[in-house]
């Protein structure tokens, strides 16, 4: 499942100050928890603003720097325990002796 998210406001707010969007950054991807079982990619430009003589980048709310899981993916992923399952095939039966 692929979800894409847009900014709606032509404006930023960044320490209080309000400032309108320059531009946006090349779509990404980020990898989040899956939803109704099915893998889960969210997917977005990130905002862009000039503030004095430079433009800066917006960071995006539901990642960490530099990674590409989202945090949920990353709090949740290291929590669980990965169980390896077996070679055997449960459904099979022995054989008869």
């Amino acid at each position: 499942m692929h979800i894409t998210l847009k900014y709606r406001h032509d404006t930023i707010h960044v320490d209080g100050k309000g400032f309108p969007i320059s531009d946006f950054r090349h779509e990404r991807s980020w990898r989040h928890l899956d939803m109704w079982q099915y893998k889960t990619i969210l997917e977005a430009r990130a905002r862009r603003y000039r503030d004095g003589d430079g433009i800066k980048s917006v960071p995006v709310p539901w990642v960490m720097p530099n990674s590409r899981l989202s945090w949920l993916m990353e709090k949740n992923g290291r929590n669980i325990t990965v169980h390896q399952e077996s070679d055997k095939d449960c459904t099979s039966s022995s054989p008869v002796l």
